[in-house]
């Protein structure tokens, strides 16, 4: 079984791009973050949201912290502590 360097990956993926059309090169976050149709916060609300609970985690308020992941979680949204791509959240599955 022979591996592909990163390299080799990479240029695999944008042959694929390249005859799907994806454009995958200038997608945002936003493109990525698909939504379903009855989603009930825009990606704005939730940013707003995110903002609020890192203020009550520095604040050591973890139950307000708690209660907003809760309340987003409710909402179809995972929170997304520690993403190594810095991702704060995407859409629950």
């Amino acid at each position: 079984e022979k591996k592909l360097s990163p390299a080799d990956r990479l240029a695999g993926l944008e042959a694929f791009d390249a005859v799907l059309g994806l454009n995958l090169r200038i997608l945002s976050r936003e493109d990525l973050r698909l939504r379903p149709a009855g989603a009930t916060l825009t990606a704005d609300e939730i940013e707003t949201r995110l903002a609020e609970r890192k203020d009550a985690r520095a604040a050591k308020d973890f139950a307000r912290s708690d209660a907003i992941r809760d309340e987003l979680a409710a909402a179809g949204v995972e929170v997304m502590d520690g993403d190594p791509l810095g991702w704060d959240w995407k859409p629950a599955l």
